[in-house]
């Protein structure tokens, strides 16, 4: 078999004729005042069109000489900002998704879903709408019930924030007593689609009366003394937790207004609630922390 190669030249004269049928306004390419005419080539209205325009981004690419820019947006962040939120909300299916899971060691974990609603500089934040499925598992054992449902016959709005390297992770709620609640754990990790952090045990709440407690003492003491707990982690657990009680009764952000600014935001989405969740045993995961 011989091969036949194509001179440069009538390529580019196939792929405009190609691309006849396409045309659309013109897009020029920046370059000396006497290069070739630009050629004219249609604007994607939607990512699935890329593909469409391909042959015509090669085309350009030739006409120019080799000089490119995009002739579509680029593909959007993974945390869209406020102004792409805003004009998904009214579309769920267009919100991101992610799972959290809370390990317990030596054999517990918690999973619940929820949707990426905002990211700045303290970290991610994730909303789960009233009514979303969570699952926990000890042992063998499971059992499920809604998102903030604690003693109340039904779950409450909740908005968790996964921060940078921090030991901690923190979710507010107006329905309880209890309005912020933090877990001093490892630093929250993403894995795929899973935000995952090992809960320490200690527990800094926030009061709808104001007050500011630690919970959780005596289990934290009791993971320590069985070696569940490093003596490292349990450092830094202290540490993390002074820290953050002093920000929770000193007001400071994200302990301030931030937190419910964050959830009157997610509620203004009218996101429905999550009912699925994909079940993960306990056995088939092994911490990388």
């Amino acid at each position: 078999m011989r091969l036949r190669l194509t001179p440069v030249c009538r390529l580019r004269s196939s792929l405009r004729s190609s691309l006849r049928p396409t045309l659309g306004p013109s897009r020029r390419l920046p370059g000396a005042a006497n290069a070739a005419p630009a050629l004219r080539v249609r604007q994607p209205e939607t990512l699935c069109d890329i593909g469409k325009n391909k042959v015509a981004i090669v085309a350009v690419c030739l006409q120019n000489r080799r000089r490119y820019i995009p002739l579509f947006p680029a593909q959007p962040r993974v945390v869209p900002t406020i102004g792409q939120w805003r004009s998904m909300r009214d579309d769920a299916k267009e919100v991101p998704r992610s799972v959290i899971r809370k390990l317990k060691r030596p054999d517990k974990m918690a999973r619940w879903p929820a949707y990426v609603v905002n990211e700045d500089r303290y970290g991610v934040w994730l909303f789960s709408p009233k009514g979303t499925i969570f699952r926990g598992q000890s042992g063998e054992t499971i059992g499920e019930c809604e998102v903030g449902q604690g003693s109340l016959p039904e779950g409450v709005p909740v908005i968790h924030l996964m921060p940078r390297s921090l030991w901690w992770v923190a979710s507010w709620c107006r329905e309880h007593d209890i309005q912020i609640s933090v877990d001093i754990s490892t630093p929250p990790v993403f894995e795929e689609t899973e935000w995952i952090y090992t809960d320490l045990e200690l527990d800094p709440l926030g009061w709808a009366d104001g007050r500011v407690t630690v919970d959780d003492e005596d289990e934290f003491v009791a993971a320590c003394v069985a070696d569940l707990i490093s003596a490292e982690e349990a450092k830094v657990a202290r540490s993390t937790t002074e820290e953050v009680v002093k920000s929770m009764r000193e007001g400071t952000e994200p302990f301030g207004r931030l937190g419910w600014e964050r959830l009157d935001e997610a509620l203004s989405f009218s996101l429905p609630p999550i009912k699925t969740l994909h079940h993960v045993p306990a056995w088939q995961y092994r911490p990388r922390q």
